[in-house]
C-alpha cells in the first residue's frame, strides 16, 4: 500500500481481499457493546473519532491514586509494566506477550502514557476492542493535577494520499482497504489504485532530493544510492506476481 519512489511497474493477480467484510463488521458491533458494557447488538457502530472522545476505561470509585513518578517506576518486567491513558492507570503486565504489535512496541511505553501512541497507531480506536481489554487492566488513577488533556499534535495521517473510492475501506487512519469482488475479475492485473491497502502508520513523505537507499553488500560494505541512481542506473524489470494481505490467513 501507499506511494512508492521510482522504481518499475508492479503487476499482480488479484486475490479474495484482506478480510470477510461480514466478519469485520460483526466483531466491530461486539467490540463496541462491550467497550461500554452492552450486551451484542444493543449498540450501533461507533466512529473512531467518538471512540477517541470516550474517558478511560474501567473507572471504578475510590481506585487507588497515583503520580506519573509512580507510574515511572513501573516500566519493566520484573517491577510489572505499568502505563497510562488519560487519567487511567492500567497494569499490563500480562498482556505484554499477546499485545498484537509485539512486546517490543507496547515496551515503548512502558511506565508512560500510551496517548501519543495511540495517536500515532490508531487502528486502536478501530473497533473497541482496545478498549475493552483496557478497562479490563485498570488499577487506579492519576492523582489530582497528575494528567492535563494535551493537544497531540497535527493529524499524522492529514496527508495520506487519496484512495480510489471504489475500494472497501475497513479504516482510514491507518488505511487498510481491499478490492470489491465485482471489481476482481475485471481486468488480469489489478491496477494499482485498486491494490489492497494495509498499513500501521501514516504514507511516508518522501522527498526525491534527499532519498536515499543504503545497502549492505555481502562483504558487509555499504552502498548508498540516490533515487535517480536506481532510476537511471539499473535494468528494469516488469514481473507478473501474485500478492495477498497476510491477513486473510488470520482472518478466516
Amino acid at each position: 500500500g501507499g506511494q512508492r519512489p521510482g522504481a518499475g511497474t508492479w503487476l499482480a493477480v488479484p486475490l479474495a481481499g484482506c478480510a470477510l467484510l461480514g466478519f469485520a463488521q460483526s466483531r466491530d458491533a461486539a467490540c463496541d457493546a462491550a467497550a461500554v458494557g452492552l450486551d451484542e447488538g444493543e449498540l450501533p457502530l461507533m466512529a473512531p473519532e467518538e471512540r477517541r472522545k470516550l474517558p478511560a476505561p474501567g473507572a471504578k470509585p475510590d481506585m487507588p491514586l497515583y503520580t506519573r513518578a509512580d507510574l515511572a517506576k513501573h516500566a519493566t518486567l520484573e517491577d510489572r509494566v505499568w502505563v497510562s491513558y488519560k487519567d487511567g492507570v492500567y497494569d499490563v503486565t500480562e498482556f505484554i506477550e499477546a499485545h498484537p504489535g509485539g512486546q517490543v512496541r507496547i515496551m515503548l511505553a512502558a511506565g508512560k502514557a500510551i496517548d501519543p501512541y495511540w495517536n500515532m497507531f490508531q487502528q486502536h480506536f478501530t473497533t473497541g476492542f482496545a478498549l475493552e481489554t483496557l478497562e479490563e487492566m485498570r488499577i487506579g488513577t492519576l492523582a489530582p493535577g497528575e494528567w492535563v488533556e494535551v493537544e497531540l499534535g497535527a493529524d499524522p495521517y492529514a496527508l495520506d494520499p487519496l484512495r480510489d473510492a471504489s475500494l472497501i475501506m475497513h479504516g482510514d487512519k491507518p488505511c487498510n482497504a481491499e478490492l470489491p469482488e465485482s471489481k476482481a475479475m475485471q481486468a488480469y492485473a489489478t491496477p494499482n489504485a485498486l491494490w489492497f491497502v494495509r498499513h500501521h502508520h501514516p504514507v511516508p513523505i518522501v522527498d526525491e532530493n534527499e532519498y536515499a537507499l543504503e545497502v549492505t553488500l555481502l562483504d558487509g560494505s555499504k552502498k548508498s544510492f540516490t533515487l535517480d541512481e536506481l532510476r537511471d542506473d539499473f535494468p528494469r524489470h516488469e514481473v507478473t506476481m501474485t500478492l495477498q494481505c497476510s491477513g486473510n490467513r488470520r482472518s478466516h
